[in-house]
């Protein structure tokens, strides 16, 4: 029996049977020649996965029509994710390695967010989250009360407008302002980014594929390098010319997002017997097997026979 209510699952798999399924056989492998062809396998199969993760990121749990302000830290991150997704797809497809990459980074540093909350879901988690993030806001207000106390006493209108944005988001985040540390941990959950993708498994796959990407973000050397000049033995010229993105830029992504996104039903609540979580798995089968013989073909030249 699935978790989810009939009426809930129902409304899924309506919504399921609107996204389209892209096939993969042996057959349709072996009709691909090049990079382009496999380029447009890898995209049509990211769009699948983007369509799914946005259901999924819409999805409550059973019996109710909210979710909790725990919940709603992973899940708030899961509809963050799919917004990503949508970005990172939107820039692949006009061609634009550079900015695909920095979405790229943005993505994996999601993923890794949302399996460490799940893994070690807790009170105290959640709330060194939030207090973290509103350690910027609590500096804010010292700031504009200092400034106030200064002039006497007079308040700007837009003190006052921030003030009260201010209160509110502390508010709504179940915590008192006053209480937020401005020098507690220097990361929440006392691990930085390395730290929990360690915890969680993936420190590898950042060491291969994501950490260099953080140089994207701000704009390292090799990023400069790599797409924005040309070099000579003279010097360097500048390169106003797109990368073009690659299936692999692609399809490993893809693979994590989606196994992220079956962590993230069963942690709301689903059942590994309902259509979306089959759904999901077939998806994720059918990018592996195209990720394997793009492989093959890199390292041959050729798409290997069934």
């Amino acid at each position: 029996m699935s978790s989810f209510k009939e009426d809930e699952l129902t409304d899924a798999e309506t919504v399921m049977a609107t996204i389209k399924h892209v096939e993969v056989t042996t057959q349709k492998l072996a009709t691909l020649k090049n990079e382009d062809d496999f380029m447009v396998l890898s995209v049509e199969l990211s769009k699948e996965v983007a369509s799914l993760v946005a259901l999924a990121a819409g999805v409550l749990p059973p019996g109710s029509k909210k979710w909790s302000r725990d919940q709603a830290i992973i899940g708030g991150n899961f509809v963050r994710l799919s917004k990503l997704l949508s970005v990172h797809l939107d820039q692949t497809c006009q061609k634009r390695q550079e900015t695909a990459a920095i979405i790229s980074r943005l993505m994996f540093e999601c993923i890794v967010n949302i399996k460490f909350f799940i893994k070690n879901a807790s009170p105290e988690l959640f709330t060194s989250y939030i207090e973290h993030s509103l350690r910027h806001e609590r500096k804010l207000r010292d700031v504009i009360l200092k400034n106030i106390k200064d002039r006497g006493g007079n308040e700007l209108h837009i003190e006052k407008r921030m003030l009260t944005s201010i209160e509110r988001a502390a508010k709504r985040s179940g915590v008192q302002i006053d209480d937020i540390s401005t020098s507690g941990p220097r990361n929440w959950g006392d691990k930085n980014l390395f730290e929990r993708t360690k915890d969680v498994g993936l420190e590898v796959t950042y060491l291969g594929l994501y950490g260099g990407s953080s140089r994207s973000i701000h704009g390292g050397w090799m990023d400069l390098l790599h797409h924005h000049l040309e070099y000579e033995e003279s010097g360097f010229a500048p390169n106003f010319n797109w990368s073009r993105p690659r299936p692999q830029q692609l399809l490993p992504i893809s693979q994590l997002i989606l196994e992220t996104t079956r962590e993230f039903l069963m942690y709301i609540g689903a059942s590994v017997n309902d259509p979306i979580v089959h759904r999901i798995d077939d998806v994720f089968g059918n990018i592996t097997i195209t990720d394997e013989v793009h492989e093959a073909f890199l390292s041959s030249g050729t798409v290997p026979p069934p």
